[in-house]
């Protein structure tokens, strides 16, 4: 009797262990990011010196697990992989519903792809986004690197200070510059009761998302307080998995749609923060809509 209260005492306190470090981390294990491999890695000067310092844990999102450099400048997002990958009862009882709910898996997984694609080719200036790797889905069990690949280090350091080393080529990310949250900044100028300076920081944010519709590009992710940076001079979009093109859109329209569709809540949110500037902010809506950037 006392051998089976032992054995059960160790096995609770393992499984109570090991889901402290888990929710102390965040969730966050290099198994959860890895992809196929790909050693067609192809870095400019300037990025292999970014990414070979270490990055330090700040964040996860839907999509991805978010890391900072050490002089605060850069953000590594890297790409939630495991939530796409069939769980082990799809695998066991590969019943018609189960392979419906992969299929889903996998067509929002070709979504986050092509988003980040677009953020990286159509609107690296929109997004600060610097560099963009993608690899192919495959179960962690299946992207071992080759052994005569020659492979690109990865230095992350999670939530609990510990440190991993990993193949940046089977690693899908995408790195940005990293700014102040834009919301934050309005706000201060307006509570300073800075007038020109929070227009100034309000133009910003509206010639970043024209600029987008303009190019014919929508964002399902309406919300916007966190999702924007502000530089001093420019905004950036911080998030990169909801843009997407509807080919079936007339040019014009689906212009006008991006934009309005982002501006709808912002308008709200304004009309609570700084019911002074909607006049402004509608009028530079139509003079931007109206003349283009």
């Amino acid at each position: 009797m006392r051998k089976i209260i032992t054995l059960t005492l160790l096995l609770f306190s393992s499984l109570t262990i090991g889901q402290g470090l888990h929710t102390i981390r965040y969730g966050f294990t290099p198994r959860r990011i890895q992809n196929a491999p790909n050693v067609h890695l192809h870095l400019t000067e300037e990025t292999k010196q970014i990414l070979s310092k270490p990055f330090k844990y700040l964040g996860r999102g839907r999509q991805c697990f978010a890391f900072v450099s050490s002089d605060d400048r850069y953000v590594l997002k890297i790409l939630r992989t495991d939530i796409y990958y069939p769980s082990f009862w799809m695998r066991v009882f590969p019943f018609p519903f189960a392979q419906k709910m992969q299929q889903n898996r996998l067509s929002r997984f070709a979504f986050i792809k092509k988003s980040f694609t677009l953020a990286s080719s159509e609107l690296k200036n929109q997004t600060g986004t610097m560099e963009l790797h993608l690899g192919e889905l495959k179960h962690p069990h299946f992207s071992i690197t080759p052994a005569n690949a020659k492979t690109t280090e990865l230095t992350l350091i999670d939530a609990t200070g510990y440190t991993y080393h990993l193949p940046l080529e089977t690693t899908s990310f995408a790195l940005q510059s990293k700014h102040p949250i834009w919301s934050k900044e309005f706000l201060k100028a307006v509570q300073n009761k800075e007038l020109e300076k929070a227009k100034t920081i309000l133009e910003s944010l509206l010639k970043n998302i024209v600029e987008r519709g303009e190019k014919g590009i929508l964002n399902k992710d309406r919300s916007f307080l966190r999702n924007y940076g502000f530089d001093g001079k420019t905004t950036y979009q911080i998030d990169l998995g909801s843009f997407f093109v509807n080919p079936t859109l007339d040019p014009s329209f689906a212009c006008q749609k991006s934009v309005y569709d982002s501006l709808d809540p912002i308008q709200g949110w304004l009309s609570e923060v700084a019911p002074d500037l909607l006049t402004y902010f509608h009028a530079k809506t139509e003079e931007m809509m109206n003349t283009g950037i």
